[in-house]
Parts: structure tokens; C-alpha cells; sequence
């Protein structure tokens, strides 16, 4: 796709150096970063996955082994990297409560000794994988970066240790550091993981139950690893369609699923092919799927009257990254169109797309209005 999200992706002047590349987020990363012509190392204990052959573009560079070894680091941080993205880590929360020395060892020291490498060798960005678990308990709050670091495991005292470690780098040397908090990542290649949802997709396919620390009233955030689930791992999606399905199954009013094109900009964002999406769509136990169309091209409708002719459309008729109001005959038309395409009475709900909340009151009430009247226009309303 020619404004996919990877072909967008920055190409550095120099090599980026990805640590932890062969894990869950590293190999999403390091695929759109070689997809994007950028030259990079993978620094893991295990190998990169995949081939470029198979259509995952994958490392220029591989070096395996453990970062805390001085050789290893050695080699990973070569002459002309220009950044370093650090995913790297011990990253149980359990695991650093049992043994703190081993989760020192390979969060603090090891990012330290990356730093080090970085300050000598003259490279000029250092990315941070972090995570919220620095702020420690902050109940129902909101947090932001302004929160206090006040972490409550052994896990997170290192990942805020790193941090200061990079601002302090930052402010003596020059590298150029951020670190970037994630909540709790989730999404399809997860399945050998043992955070929370992991296990709770497992129970749920395996009609087992699952274990719930405390008394259950806690609450996450989480972040899902492509920001569009199928299309960003297209090999994996039977195994979405039946974590989907377990979900849908339990609806108890009308099962629907939202078909995300791209995000609030308009680019489209993932990768994969049209026959696996449809294999996919239909395979899920669905009235109708919800569909952005108003800022896609017409003609892309057609790809789904592949689609199981039991499963209708919710239609987005809306464009909300323009913010010119629609005309009720624009509406209609577009309403008309889909008809054509895909059959009559297999529309069975219009909509704008999603993104409503970034316009102004104003036009949003106009582009509503005009919703209502080419839907009247449509079907021959007085």
C-alpha cells in the first residue's frame, strides 16, 4: 500500500540498533523500520522470526546473545549507529518480586552499559521502552508524565532507575533520550505470554477459568501492539477469529464488529491482503460489520461481497476528516452506491466514521443533520 504505515516510517542517517527485536513489539518494529529501507541490528537472545521471503522484512544485522556481556554490547552498539530503541528487558513483574538482583541486572545495568556505548560512539537517540508501572498505585486517576515516580515492584524501580539514568545522559552528554511508558500491550504472536490477557484469551478458548489477583476491582490500561489488530499479524487470524467469537458469542443484543481502515489522519496503517480479511470477517459470529467507507475509495466496497450474504453493513457515510458539512444528497448518493455494490438490504446502519470527538460542536451537529436527511432523501422520507 503506497501510504502504509511502514513506508511512512522515518529512514535515519544512520543504523538503528534494536534491542529485545526478536520479541513481541521488537519484531513489529524492526519489520516496519527494514520495510521502510532504515538498516537495522537486532540485539536478542533469541533470532528474528520470519523472512523476507514470507513477506517480514527483517534485520540487516543479527547479533545474538546477552546485552550484560561486554562483547555482545559490543557488537550491537557498532560504529555508525545513529539510534538505539531499547526493548530489552525483564519484564515480569512476579518474577522481579522473587529474584530482584537478576531484574537489576538486566534492566538497570544493562541499559546503563548501553548508555555508556551510546556517549562514546556518539549516537545520537536513545528510545526507552518504560512502562506505567513507575508511577506505581494511582488508583482511578489519569496518568500522565507529570505523575510522580513512585514505583511499587522491583520491576518498576528499574524501569524508573533507567529513566533517570537517560535524562541523565541526556542533560551531561547530548544523547537525545525519551522514554515511552507503555500500559499493557496486547495483541495476536501474545499467546506464549503470562500477562493478564493472554491467559484470559487461553481460558476463554479453552473454556477454563482464570486466576484474579486481589479483589478484582483493579483496573489497566492496555494498548493493542498494531493499533489494528488483524491486518497488523494477517497469518494469525483463525486464532483472532476465535477470541472474537468467544466475545460475540456472549453479546446478548446485536453482535457487530468495527472494521478500522486506518487511524484519526486517514493513512491506512496496516499490512496484509484482502483474502485474509475476508476469511476472517466471515468466520465471525456477526450480524453486521462496521465499516469506515466516507474517506476511502468507492471502488474498495466491492472486495466485500465476498462476504457471507447473511452479514450486513454498518456504512460510514460521514467523513470526519473534512470538515465541510455534507450535503443530504451526498449522503444519499453514498447510501445509493453501497446498494449497488453490495446488494440491496445488505445496509443496515449508516454512520459517521470514528474520530467524531476531534471536530467542532458546530460542524459535528451540521454533519449529523446532514446524516438524518440523506437518510430520509434515501429512503423517500417526507
Amino acid at each position: 500500500m503506497g501510504n502504509d504505515f511502514r513506508s511512512r516510517m522515518p529512514v535515519t542517517e544512520g543504523r538503528v540498533l534494536v534491542t529485545g527485536g526478536s520479541g513481541f513489539i521488537g519484531r513489529r518494529l524492526v519489520a516496519a523500520l527494514a520495510d521502510a529501507g532504515t538498516e537495522v541490528t537486532v540485539a536478542d537472545l533469541k533470532p528474528f522470526p520470519g523472512s523476507a521471503e514470507a513477506g517480514s522484512p527483517g534485520p540487516s544485522v543479527q547479533v545474538l546473545g546477552d546485552l550484560c556481556d561486554p562483547e555482545i554490547a559490543d557488537q550491537a552498539v557498532a560504529p555508525g549507529t545513529d539510534t538505539i530503541i531499547h526493548l530489552a528487558a525483564r519484564t515480569s513483574v512476579l518474577e522481579s518480586v522473587k529474584d530482584p538482583q537478576t531484574t537489576y541486572r538486566n534492566n538497570v545495568a544493562l541499559t546503563a552499559g548501553l548508555l555508556e556505548l551510546a556517549r562514546q560512539r556518539r549516537v545520537r537517540t536513545f528510545l526507552f521502552a518504560s512502562t506505567n508501572a513507575v508511577v506505581g498505585n494511582v488508583g482511578g486517576a489519569v496518568i500522565t508524565e507529570r505523575a510522580p515516580l513512585r514505583p511499587l515492584t522491583p520491576y518498576g524501580a528499574t524501569k524508573a532507575s533507567s529513566e533517570m539514568l537517560i535524562n541523565c545522559y541526556a542533560a551531561s552528554y547530548g544523547v537525545r533520550g525519551v522514554s515511552l511508558r507503555f500500559s499493557n500491550v496486547y495483541g495476536p504472536g501474545m499467546q506464549h505470554k503470562d500477562s493478564f490477557i493472554p491467559r484470559l484469551m487461553r481460558a476463554a478458548r479453552d473454556g477454563t477459568g482464570v486466576k484474579v489477583r486481589g479483589d478484582g476491582t483493579m483496573i489497566r490500561d492496555v494498548i493493542q501492539v498494531d493499533e489494528a489488530n488483524l491486518p497488523g499479524s494477517p497469518e494469525e487470524w483463525e486464532w483472532a477469529a476465535e477470541g472474537m467469537n468467544v466475545v460475540l458469542d456472549a453479546i446478548p443484543t446485536v453482535p457487530a464488529v468495527h472494521l478500522c481502515f486506518g487511524n484519526y489522519g486517514g493513512q491506512t496503517i496496516q499490512k496484509g491482503s484482502w483474502g485474509r480479511l475476508i476469511d476472517y470477517l466471515n468466520k465471525l459470529h456477526v450480524n453486521h460489520i462496521v465499516m469506515e467507507n466516507a474517506h476511502r475509495p468507492p471502488e474498495e466496497l466491492a472486495v466485500f461481497r465476498e462476504l457471507r450474504p447473511e452479514i450486513g453493513f454498518g456504512l460510514g457515510v460521514v467523513d470526519i476528516k473534512q470538515t465541510v458539512v455534507e450535503s443530504a444528497d451526498a449522503i444519499a448518493r453514498a447510501i445509493e452506491h453501497a446498494d449497488k455494490v453490495l446488494g440491496v438490504g445488505r445496509v443496515k446502519y449508516i454512520h459517521p466514521d470514528c474520530g467524531f470527538w476531534m471536530l467542532k460542536r458546530g460542524i459535528a451537529d451540521g454533519k449529523i443533520r446532514a446524516l438524518v436527511l440523506g437518510r430520509d432523501l434515501y429512503e423517500g422520507r417526507n
